[in-house]
């Protein structure tokens, strides 16, 4: 998940600047995908909430950059692994939300 925040960070210093993407922004990039496509192979990792959160990095990473046919290819793909978790509702971490509530 390192390289996924790492790429989303210098992206956006990248197209802040009016430059495409560096090098280092293509290394991160090239290490999100690699890393992610192991998770996407792991039954169990899959699903995680790491994994969710990549694809949404990528995700946005591809609408800021005007890149709408990859952006929608991740959002399709979270929608797919948020069915495989069991739907919208399984996201909800009760113990979370009622620490939250007390504190």
């Amino acid at each position: 998940m390192v390289h996924s925040i790492m790429f989303a960070a210098q992206a956006f210093h990248d197209m802040s600047l009016g430059a495409s993407y560096g090098p280092l922004t293509r290394f991160h990039l090239a290490k999100t995908l690699q890393y992610l496509q192991q998770s996407l192979e792991d039954s169990v990792e899959a699903t995680t909430s790491s994994t969710m959160t990549v694809v949404g990095l990528l995700s946005l990473a591809g609408i800021i950059a005007g890149d709408l046919e990859s952006a929608a290819k991740h959002m399709d793909g979270l929608q797919r692994i948020i069915e495989l978790r069991g739907g919208w509702g399984t996201l909800i971490d009760r113990e979370t939300i009622e620490h939250k509530a007390k504190t």
